[in-house]
This record gives structure tokens, C-alpha cells and sequence, in this order.
């Protein structure tokens, strides 16, 4: 009996809309299993972080820069002169980039960005910025939007691709403060705004649908335990208002429960 090497799909089908992208990619959801799980070891979990990001940034970035035509020089025209040049697509070196830690779960992915984008694009045009923001709750501990306590934004927006790494896409009102922060700095209108999620909900994708709608997501997996079980067994997106992936606290259900604290080693 022959191999059979199963086609490799970038995007699992939803109705979600087309600035919605849920990665096809069983390594990267290997991974998130192990770090979502109860038994995974906290040492573990910035090695899991990382290399989960690297596959994220790497589509997103497929997904968003643009391409020019590139002659390459290898080091085989010394033997080969006609024949050694490589003739293909590449990322615009020229392509201005940042990305946004939201301190606290959001440093090592954004770090992880920072540090893979000087390696792909001209350093002169990578920035990182930071934002310290906290989720703000009800008496019942329910996300009512984000306690912001500080930023530090190192230059224009005007014309830059701005990547948001934050794991729990749980509300949607971290990305959207962030957004709406940089918007009303007057700096010039961002080329494009990307939010990169390990996990997102249903409620944060319909949040956000209806405040950026020029917002491209990139997740690796969408949770909607809480749904209903016929909401279950209908494709992802059917009808969102009642998919429903967030318990009364407004944590992720399946989840991965607790990673920003889990990371930092706190207690809150």
C-alpha cells in the first residue's frame, strides 16, 4: 500500500468572514495541546510560546507583505556563473513593520516577532512598542474593557504593518483598545492592523468584526465549548451570536487557562 502524504490546506473552513484566518497546521495544534493541557510543565511554556509564534508571524506575514522579484548571487557562480542565480519571490525588504507587546502574556510573542522580522526585513524599519493594559471587571468579574496604566510608542503608525501578539483573543477589548490608542495618535492611517491569537472566541471575533473590519485575524484555534451542543455540530461561524466560548468570568473554555500568569510564575 502507497504513502499517501496528505495536501497541506493553510485555512480551515468557517463563516467567519475573509479578514478571519484559523491555521490548517496539526504541528502547531500538537503544541497547543501540550501547552493547553493541565500537566504542562511551566518551563515548558515559553519554548511552547515561541515556537507557536513563529509559525503564526510566518503566515501572517505570507499573508500581508508584499512581494518583489529578487536575483540572488549564490556561492556556486564561481563554478556555476549561468547557472547559479537564484530567480524568485521574496518579502520587500523596504516593508515597515511593528509589533506590540501587551505586557504581560504578549512580551515573549512579541519579543519572538521583533527578533524574527530583523532577521527577514531591513532593522532600520522593525519597532517594537509596548502597552501595559489589564482586563477591567465587574463586581460579577466580568470583562467590562482593559485598565490602561501606560505605553511606550516609538515613532509613526503612517504606512506601517502592525502586528498585535496576544494568545487569549477571549473579549476582544485588548485589541480593540490597542487599535482605537493608536488611531487617535494622529500619526498617519497603518497600512494594516493584524491580531495573532493562539486561541480566540466567537465573541471577540464578533466584537471586533464590528469595530475594525479592516482587521485581519490569524489564530490557531477557535473555542466555542460553552456552545450549545446543536451550535456544536453546525460548521464554525454558522451563527455566531450563538457560538459561545466564555464562562462567566470571561475566561476561554476549552482554554488554556491562566497564561499570563502561568508564564510569569504570579498568582494574578
Amino acid at each position: 500500500m502507497k504513502n499517501v502524504i496528505a495536501k497541506s490546506v493553510l485555512e480551515i473552513e468557517h463563516n467567519y468572514g475573509p479578514q478571519v484566518v484559523l491555521l490548517n497546521n496539526t504541528y502547531a495544534l500538537t503544541l497547543l495541546d501540550q501547552l493547553s493541557s493541565k500537566h504542562c510543565e511551566k518551563q515548558n511554556l515559553t519554548a511552547y510560546m515561541r515556537e507557536l509564534y513563529r509559525i503564526l508571524l510566518s503566515e501572517a506575514l505570507n499573508l500581508s507583505i508584499p512581494k518583489v522579484s529578487s536575483q540572488t548571487e549564490t556561492r556556486m557562480s564561481e563554478l556555476h556563473p549561468n547557472n547559479s542565480t537564484l530567480d524568485h519571490s521574496i518579502f520587500n525588504n523596504d516593508t515597515k513593520l511593528v509589533t506590540v507587546n501587551i505586557a504581560r502574556a504578549g512580551s515573549v510573542p512579541s519579543q519572538l516577532c521583533y527578533d524574527q522580522m530583523n532577521l527577514l526585513f531591513n532593522p532600520d524599519n522593525i519597532r517594537q512598542d509596548h502597552f501595559f493594559v489589564n482586563r477591567k471587571v465587574n463586581e460579577n468579574n466580568e470583562v467590562i474593557g482593559v485598565d490602561y496604566s501606560g505605553s511606550k510608542i516609538g515613532g509613526p503608525t503612517k504606512d506601517r504593518i502592525i502586528l498585535i501578539p496576544d494568545p487569549m483573543g477571549a473579549t476582544g477589548s485588548t485589541i480593540d483598545h490597542t487599535i482605537n490608542f493608536y488611531e487617535s495618535l494622529n500619526q498617519g492611517d497603518a497600512k494594516q492592523f493584524i491580531a495573532l491569537h493562539l486561541i480566540i472566541t466567537p465573541e471577540a471575533i464578533l466584537k471586533l468584526r464590528q469595530q475594525h473590519p479592516k482587521l485581519l485575524i490569524v489564530a490557531l484555534r477557535l473555542d466555542r465549548g460553552l456552545s450549545s451542543a446543536d451550535v456544536l455540530k453546525t460548521p464554525l461561524g454558522t451563527d455566531i451570536e450563538k457560538e459561545k466560548g466564555l464562562n462567566q468570568r470571561h475566561y476561554i473554555v476549552p482554554g488554556a487557562g491562566g497564561i499570563g500568569e502561568l508564564m510569569n510564575n504570579a498568582e494574578v
